[in-house]
């Protein structure tokens, strides 16, 4: 209240709207708000609706002043203009409207101009209008009932320290979807910013209490974004409501609900769609129940990720013939067809259960998809996916669509499970990236109709390759209330005007490939900060810690509030960016705990940004080439932008964009939204990972005489661990040689280049890169070798690969 006084609350005749604006302050210069410096670099007073300059000021020349002054007008240069004007009440009012948009708060010049008009009065003129305005829908966005909020809410509000639970604050509207009670299923969709996870939360806490000791569950899409709305929750409910709160990951929710109710249905689907396969129905058979579904191999290492690499560079002669007619075919677009096939493999199980694919896939409209594939084409690849199928079961792996497969057989099943196997509610965060087969299984899981299920999310932040039709989970118009909120309340305007505009031109083409995205049309926020920038610099890492560092110099932004994210994880990963943190700053992967670190600040890739808000977002490798990913077909780039409009959107206050050669395209379309600078790097620095790369260096011991690092690593290490090491080379570097045909010479020459070209690759870089999974492929490899050979290098500072 202090820090707001001088201000004038107002409330508009027409709206009922209330509104705070500036009155009387004394028009001198040292009153002048600081310029809040914007792209367009406007006239000041032509950025005011209505406001009739003519009228106002009849004298020509003193209007042609007036009319020049610009943000960057000093304030000296402002105060000469303004004197310029006789009458005192004119100038005090043209003063207060020049003060406000120099702050950048048009929306209160407005309201000032409408109080000079008569079109609003004082709060404390007209005290009835204002009573009954104040809980009007009109002011639910920005009016809290002091009176109505809790102790909790009142401590929140008045205690600094409390910053993160201002994320868990409800307007009047909000609070209204909230604590409805609903016949059957609602969707709520909302633009970016608009606190649709808000009040998800504060649905879960009224249906705790409105079902007391009944189960509620929250699912969302990964464990980092579940973490963090546990946390909420754990703020929220202050009462002990949260013991009846389960938040969890869609995909650990679903591998209980397996490993409860076996996977025999599912197996048997399998087997009766490989009829002609004698390796599934091995695998089957052989199939470890009480342990399926793992997403790492706690023996090799291996996790799903690896699990694709590995099958598609299988050698299996029937999956080889029919992999290389679709690659090669695929590649003919100058796409990576790994990646496509991938994708493939996601949109078919995302869309049909195993007994449907024979026939559903052949005449599949392949939504969101531009390359067509003919009937002879599409039967392989469902022949490739029951390869895939099967060796992911082999290791005993499923990763989250597999797991929904498993799962769509036993749906009667679910349905009968006892009450605290199941839920009694369930509320679904970002629901656009389920599936349609996702979110058919969840409606199970709470059977009863009235309140049973709760979904929220934001279409046009679809992103993956999953086929999701609101009609085929029986969540359409006519099945489910469907409610909208189109207000932003996080981002300025600067910021969801550029977003918006690379949204909307692309979420247009995937609806032109099928897709259903909806882009809501935001409410553009009152609040102006900088345009976002795309700059241009020489090392890009490094630039952004610079950046964040200045913007907790300068604004004294708590670090918590900073996220520097990569665009192109392949190129520039998490772990570069966290390498090239200076020594000075708190840095770690973004995580659900990250609004208990106000210290720390966070990296992320665009992906795992979903569901969090930040003060500042810096996004490195916007560069052309590598983003739009390549190899992505370039009607489907159309992901890649989604991706960047969600990014962008977890910023409440400023974007940057960096890249060092030339600005990827999603950049050139936001041209006319983006500030465009070129910057180098101002002041180099040590970072955290070359003081930890030195340290290592010096902690290995004792050192030997000083040679080459290739001679070293040949005394340090044992014959046995150095064979290892050729054979991992021989197989994974410089991959099988064909010694047939040669003279013994030729073939000593052969072999002797072999051993240099292995000395050379024995470096520290290259032994940092080994991971376990590698070695324990290899034939007659025991365990007891790759121990040793891992305690070696441990002993040399290289970290310990069967941790990794």
């Amino acid at each position: 209240i202090a820090a707001n006084e001088g201000l004038t609350l107002t409330v508009d005749g027409a709206t009922g709207r209330i509104n705070v604006t500036a009155v009387g302050n004394p028009p001198v210069a040292e009153n002048l708000q600081p310029a809040t410096f914007t792209s367009e670099k406007l006239p000041l007073l032509s950025r005011v609706p209505g406001l009739e300059m003519e009228s106002l000021v009849p004298q020509k020349l003193i209007r042609k002043h007036l009319s020049a002054l610009t943000e960057e007008t000093s304030e000296e240069e402002t105060m000469e203009v303004l004197e310029t004007i006789s009458d005192e009440d004119l100038r005090s009012f043209l003063f207060d409207i020049i003060n406000l948009v120099r702050a950048g708060d048009v929306a209160a010049a407005e309201t000032r101009l409408r109080l000079r008009n008569g079109e609003a009065a004082p709060v404390a003129e007209a005290p009835a209008l204002a009573a009954e305005s104040v809980t009007a829908l009109a002011n639910s966005d920005q009016i809290l009932v002091w009176s109505e909020l809790t102790e909790n809410e009142k401590d929140i509000l008045l205690d600094p320290k409390r910053f993160q639970e201002w994320m868990l604050l409800l307007h009047a509207d909000q609070k209204e979807v909230a604590e409805t009670d609903y016949e059957k299923p609602v969707v709520l969709t909302g633009v970016s910013g608009s606190g649709k996870t808000c009040i998800l939360i504060h649905r879960a806490r009224y249906l705790a209490r409105k079902y007391p000791g009944e189960r509620i569950g929250i699912l969302t899409l990964n464990r980092s974004l579940a973490h963090l709305l546990h946390n909420l929750v754990k703020q929220l409910c202050l009462d002990g409501e949260d013991k009846n709160i389960h938040v969890l990951a869609f995909y650990d929710y679903f591998r209980v609900l397996l490993h409860e109710l076996g996977p025999d249905k599912y197996l048997d689907q399998l087997s009766e769609l490989a009829t002609d396969s004698l390796d599934m129905r091995r695998v089957v058979r052989q199939v470890d129940r009480q342990n399926l579904a793992r997403e790492i191999d706690h023996r090799s290492g291996e996790t799903l990720e690896d699990t694709w690499g590995d099958f598609y560079d299988q050698q299996h002669s029937d999956l080889r013939n029919r992999r290389n007619d679709i690659v090669k075919y695929l590649e003919e677009y100058r796409i990576d067809a790994s990646r496509y096939l991938r994708e493939e493999f996601t949109l078919i199980r995302s869309a049909m259960a195993a007994p449907e694919r024979t026939e559903g896939y052949i005449s599949f409209d392949r939504a969101g998809r531009s390359i067509p594939l003919q009937s002879r084409q599409r039967q392989d690849i469902l022949r490739l996916l029951l390869f895939y199928e099967e060796y992911m079961l082999a290791g005993g792996m499923l990763d989250v669509l597999e797991l929904t497969q498993a799962l769509l057989p036993l749906w009667r099943d679910i349905r009968e499970l006892p009450p605290e196997k199941r839920f009694r509610c369930v509320l679904v965060d970002e629901f656009q990236d389920f599936s349609s087969l996702d979110l058919r299984l969840i409606r199970h899981l709470a059977p009863t109709a009235e309140n049973g299920l709760f979904v929220t999310g934001d279409p046009v932040q679809k992103i993956m390759v999953k086929r999701l039709k609101l009609t085929d989970a029986s969540l359409d118009r006519g099945s489910a209330w469907h409610v909208q909120i189109c207000k932003n309340y996080r981002n300025s305007r600067q910021i969801l005007k550029a977003a918006s505009a690379l949204a909307n031109r692309y979420a247009d083409i995937a609806r032109k490939l099928g897709e259903e995205i909806e882009a809501l049309e935001p409410e553009l926020a009152v609040r102006e900060t900088t345009t976002p920038i795309a700059l241009k610099t020489d090392k890009q890492i490094k630039k952004a810690w610079e950046i964040a560092k200045q913007c907790m110099k300068n604004a004294n932004t708590q670090a918590w509030t900073i996220c520097i994210a990569t665009a192109t994880p392949e190129s520039i990963s998490t772990k570069e960016i966290l390498w090239n943190a200076p020594l000075d700053v708190s840095a770690e992967i973004l995580s659900g705990d990250y609004i208990k670190k106000p210290d720390t600040m966070v990296v992320s890739t665009l992906h795992d940004l979903k569901g969090f808000e930040f003060n500042l977002v810096i996004i490195v490798g916007c560069e052309q080439g590598k983003f739009p990913a390549v190899g992505v077909h370039k009607d489907e780039v159309w992901r890649d932008a989604l991706r960047l409009y969600v990014a962008m959107t977890r910023a409440r206050d400023q974007v940057y964009l960096l890249y060092e050669a030339h600005p990827s395209p999603f950049i050139t379309d936001m041209q006319s939204d983006v500030q465009h600078h070129k910057e180098s790097l101002v002041t180099d620095y040590q970072t955290k990972g070359a003081l930890e790369a030195a340290a290592q260096d010096r902690a290995a011991k004792p050192h030997p005489p000083s040679r080459g690092r290739t001679e070293r690593w040949q005394q340090w290490l044992t014959q046995p661990s150095l064979g290892l090491l050729r054979t991992y080379f021989s197989i994974r570097i410089q991959g099988a040689q064909d010694f047939r045909g040669l003279s013994g010479r030729a073939l000593n020459e052969r072999m002797e280049q072999q051993e240099q070209d292995f000395l050379k690759w024995l470096t520290t870089e290259n032994l940092r890169k080994l991971r376990a999974r590698d070695f324990f492929r290899f034939r007659n490899v025991g365990r007891r070798l790759v121990e040793q050979l891992a305690r070696e290098l441990r002993e040399r500072g290289v970290a310990d690969f069967l941790q990794r």
